[in-house]
């Protein structure tokens, strides 16, 4: 049970996001389509113990968000709140082997580098009922707690670099 709520905690924590109407995402998603956020992440959610809790996120344009962490994935919305900011609100639905169910919902505020290619910020988790019943996590809403990223970027392939079981 520990190890699925440090899991759960730092992982989607990570991935994070907060509750902004998504009529209003898609509403501003031309101006939208030009924030540094848009792309593709490998997010830490442990910035503290580097590499201990990664994840992948997706930023669309128009303005919804989707991530892959070990054992679950969700889906969320982004707003910007400045030339280099967003608030995002991110839900991550979790199930046991014996099929319970649970969500966890995690707000952000991030802040996108100068460069674009990296940000930081703070998240705070609230997990239902049903996380504590079946899933052995505290009850309640709990952060801060900080997330970071990186953007993926193209590494176009080696036309003479070595092939996987060539010679």
């Amino acid at each position: 049970m520990r190890t699925v709520h440090t899991t759960l905690v730092s992982g989607m924590a990570a991935t994070a996001l907060l509750l902004v109407p998504v009529t209003g995402a898609i509403a501003q998603e031309g101006s939208m389509a030009s924030h540094p956020v848009v792309g593709a992440w490998i997010v830490d959610a442990e910035p503290s113990n580097p590499g201990a809790n990664l994840h992948t996120s997706v930023f669309y344009a128009d303005g919804t968000t989707t991530d892959s962490s070990p054992g679950s994935s969700g889906a969320g919305v982004w707003a910007p709140t400045g030339e280099h900011t967003v608030d995002v609100s991110f839900v991550e639905i979790v199930a046991d082997e014996q099929g319970h169910q649970a969500t966890v919902t995690i707000n952000t505020s991030l802040d996108v580098s100068e460069d674009g290619q990296s940000w930081s910020g703070m998240n705070s988790v609230h997990f239902s009922p049903e996380m504590s019943e079946y899933f052995g996590a505290p009850e309640g809403e709990f952060g801060p707690m900080a997330v970071s990223a990186t953007r993926i970027v193209l590494e176009p392939m080696d036309p003479d670099g070595p092939m996987p079981g060539g010679e």
